[in-house]
């Protein structure tokens, strides 16, 4: 019985903890709204055809850089907060750092404009997100409070996303809607990180594991 109510116990979870976590969802809601504004105030733009990246080279570019750079300084808070979390087991280090190389690879795209440096930043992020994906899905097939479900939820993000990095790849080439499939892509990992956040923040916790 303790050791149910040690899960659901919200009071354990310091003001700084769940500041840590909660970067996870204002990395998501920010990045995404800040996008979106900056492509409807630039007249031409084409969301469904143009990258993300594209609002870089337009005028105040420099917007877009910042809000990579955000991006990836929130998500470095959410990994701290998360390895805290996995507290030991398996993924307890490994997904964390898989989060901050996502970190690093958007503020990499955030700093430098030109390839192939961005180009490179951006694969180190969806890379490192992906094999987060798989990683964190077997820690949950290890967690009795999160169920199949999540191991299901995460294995089919992954495979979501690379299908859809998949088919931004190939409209990139043939001048296909290559901002949609972008667009798709980050979108899978935006929820499934605020699922998990607010999951995390209503009480549900991992199981200490050696």
């Amino acid at each position: 019985m303790d050791k149910i109510a040690s899960h659901h116990d919200t009071a354990s979870r310091s003001a700084t903890q769940t500041l840590l976590l909660s970067c996870g969802i204002l990395a998501s809601v920010l990045f995404t709204t800040t996008y979106l504004l900056e492509g409807a105030l630039h007249p031409g733009y084409d969301l469904l055809r143009q990258t993300i990246s594209s609002l870089e080279l337009v005028g105040n570019g420099w917007t877009q850089q910042v809000n990579f750079i955000v991006f990836g300084l929130l998500i470095s808070c959410f990994a701290v907060g998360i390895r805290k979390e996995l507290s030991g087991g398996f993924g307890a280090t490994a997904f964390p750092i898989l989060q901050v190389l996502v970190a690093l690879g958007l503020i990499v795209s955030g700093i430098f404009v030109a390839d192939p440096l961005h180009t490179i930043g951006d694969y180190i992020s969806f890379l490192a997100l992906i094999i987060g994906f798989f990683v964190i899905a077997r820690r949950f097939a290890q967690e009795p409070d999160w169920g199949l479900g999540w191991v299901i939820y995460s294995i089919a993000s992954a495979l979501l996303m690379m299908g859809f990095l998949a088919a931004f790849g190939t409209a990139l080439t043939h001048g296909g809607p290559a901002g949609l499939f972008e667009r798709l892509a980050g979108l899978v990992r935006s929820i499934w990180t605020i699922l998990l956040v607010g999951r995390l923040l209503s009480g549900i916790k991992f199981s200490p594991q050696s």
